[in-house]
């Protein structure tokens, strides 16, 4: 394994009604070639009879990297003869837990932003529509597997943004300005605009259920109400390159404020006990945007993890924190 940079303390300053300084760590950045490769899961790769799996998802804590004990690795006969560069595309061993958008940019593109487009090695569960990121970047040839196939040989970029074995949020804020670069994203125009990212039924929890009383509110104050997934790449750079304010509701849709111009204000919607460690907080301290949090009331859980809850959103102080 090629160690390039080894992870170290970094502090980042907190743009908004709370300033201050956030600590985080710089994340490490590997490489490794492998011969007869087999891959499994969001970041498990055999060779031989060596696991690898440090560097390779989005959690190095120990209670994740156990939990790859309680997966039943697959052993199907399927062999590739390529030589690939390791993408994927989900993040989680429950194959009930639909892929997830800024898992997906965070945890997996952005590992390419500094790479060469080459063959590259992904999920059969990976939508398309991810993977039109990876075409923006210049990546055509894709490889489409299930989990347990065999690789002829593997090159794997580490990821570059995790949490590491203390549980510390880790990123390489160069990789994030790169991948702005890479797709095209510059100064700002002259014309701004707000925007309200919907929730919408894009999934089956972490909704927001008085959305529609939380959209008429921002419409009357100027904000263009937008669903990525109805939009190709080049129609959501273009909405987040001329924002000049994001609401957005923590989930999917998290890591949209990566590609907004570094003025622009963020204001999250959440609820306790939801940290967001990766969501538009890490954006906002990397790009120095103003970052505010609003919380809303939490309700039942309605999916498989503890912040997998519809919550009700405070209308009043999100068009306050405008």
């Amino acid at each position: 394994m090629d160690i390039i940079l080894k992870q170290q303390p970094m502090l980042l300053h907190r743009n908004g009604p709370k300033p201050g300084i956030v600590g985080y760590q710089r994340a490490a950045v590997t490489h490794r070639t492998l011969d007869d490769a087999r891959v499994y899961g969001p970041g498990v790769v055999l060779s031989g009879n060596e696991l690898h799996f440090g560097g390779l998802t989005y959690s190095n804590q120990q209670s994740f990297l156990d939990a790859r004990g309680e997966f039943q690795f697959p052993m199907p006969d399927t062999y590739v003869d390529r030589e690939l560069t390791l993408l994927w595309g989900y993040f989680a061993w429950d194959t009930s837990i639909p892929c997830n958008w800024s898992h997906f940019i965070w945890t997996y593109l952005m590992r390419l932003a500094f790479a060469e487009p080459t063959p590259l090695l992904v999920s059969e569960r990976v939508p398309e529509r991810f993977l039109d990121w990876a075409r923006a970047l210049g990546f055509t040839d894709f490889e489409k597997v299930t989990d347990g196939v065999r690789v002829r040989r593997l090159h794997i970029p580490s990821v570059l943004c995790y949490r590491d074995a203390n549980g510390t949020p880790a990123v390489l804020p160069s990789a994030v300005y790169m991948l702005r670069n890479r797709l095209g994203i510059g100064l700002p125009p002259v014309a701004r605009t707000r925007v309200y990212i919907e929730r919408g039924q894009s999934s089956p929890w972490r909704r927001v259920l008085n959305e529609a009383e939380l959209m008429a509110a921002l419409t009357a104050q100027g904000f263009q109400c937008i669903s990525p997934e109805r939009m190709t790449v080049d129609e959501q750079l273009d909405a987040m390159g001329a924002a000049e304010v994001i609401v957005n509701p923590f989930g999917g849709a998290s890591a949209m404020n990566m590609f907004a111009p570094e003025d622009c204000k963020v204001i999250e919607l959440s609820f306790p006990p939801v940290v967001g460690s990766f969501a538009g907080s890490m954006w906002a301290d990397v790009l120095g945007q103003q970052y505010v949090r609003v919380d809303g009331v939490p309700g039942e859980q309605t999916g498989p993890l503890p912040i997998d809850r519809d919550f009700t959103v405070p209308v009043a102080e999100v068009v306050a924190a405008l």
